[in-house]
């Protein structure tokens, strides 16, 4: 788990490689890391074994590609919006309150 090889039949672990840093995979013996970490989420650890490496976009963020490998791929929110749980989206704030963009 975390690597992949290119090579069918390898004789070592040598031959493996880490998955790279937004990918990671929990299965042995595959040719390629193909999960990515969803929108919204983003790892830089390479060798990744579980979507628990993924990181959400801090609050006043958000994210639109997945894959992403850091924090600078998460967009902070336009003033009066909000990014919420899932880190893929900004939302209007609610009657009665406001965001500043540089606070956010």
């Amino acid at each position: 788990p975390g690597t992949y090889s290119l090579q069918a039949g390898a004789a070592s672990e040598s031959a493996c490689l880490n998955c790279p840093a937004g990918k990671f995979s929990g299965t042995s013996g595959v040719s390629t890391c193909a999960n990515d970490c969803v929108s919204g989420k983003y790892s830089a650890q390479t060798g990744a074994t579980s979507v628990a490496t993924c990181i959400l976009c801090t609050s006043g963020k958000y994210g639109m590609a997945s894959g992403a490998i850091s924090a600078t791929a998460c967009t902070p929110c336009d003033a009066g919006t909000s990014s919420h749980s899932s880190g893929t989206t900004c939302m209007p704030c609610g009657a009665g309150t406001y965001a500043e963009l540089s606070s956010v």
